[in-house]
């Protein structure tokens, strides 16, 4: 997980953001009656991005285009401590509401200000541990999951990929990089006076 962002509690719930903007005059009133029409929307998952944009983006219809967009996400309600496939569905249902947002933002638009349509195509998920919905979750190292992108030879981007895979070391190579660690560690460990 990067370490450079902000944790939850540190940020707005986007409802909360969403909430300024109604109250900004200088946004247009169709702008703000939408926002308001949304935040009277129950929903099950609270949202808080990274960056999501402020009442002079929003104005100008731009902001700087990010190349990675942060969101926390949880659901609202606490769910059942023993029910783990429903935590994985409510997982599956949050990502899928703000990943796409990623490619509207790297072309520097903001919100769906001059989006006709926008759906999801496909979307894949992999679980690597039981995690909890109610809780914003974070991301561990024990499975290995690839993404590429495969061009044709005029440079157009002709696929996108996602791998996830189990990569087991031969028992000869653990026991190298188990004697490397613990020499590093030996090495790095300050003596005692």
């Amino acid at each position: 997980m990067p370490t450079d962002i902000p944790r939850p509690e540190e940020l707005t719930d986007n409802i909360e953001r969403l909430k300024i903007l109604t109250e900004d005059s200088r946004i247009p009133e169709h702008y703000r009656q939408r926002y308001k029409n949304f935040m009277d929307t129950v929903t099950p998952v609270e949202y808080r991005d990274i960056h999501n944009g402020n009442s002079e983006e929003f104005l100008s219809g731009y902001m700087k285009p990010l190349e990675n967009q942060g969101q926390w996400f949880k659901t609202r309600e606490r769910l059942p401590d023993n029910d783990p496939k429903l935590h994985a569905c409510a997982i599956a249902y949050a990502s899928d509401s703000g990943i796409l947002m990623s490619a509207v933002r790297a072309n520097g638009m903001i919100g769906r200000r001059g989006i006709g349509m926008m759906a999801s195509l496909d979307h894949s998920i992999w679980f690597h541990v039981p995690t909890r919905a109610d809780e914003c979750p974070r991301s561990n190292d024990e499975r290995g999951t690839s993404f590429g992108r495969i061009y044709n030879q005029q440079g157009v981007l002709v696929a996108t990929c996602s791998q996830e895979g189990i990569i087991r070391l031969t028992k000869g190579e653990q026991a190298r990089r188990q004697k490397a660690s613990h020499e590093d560690n030996a090495s790095s460990t300050p003596s005692k006076l």
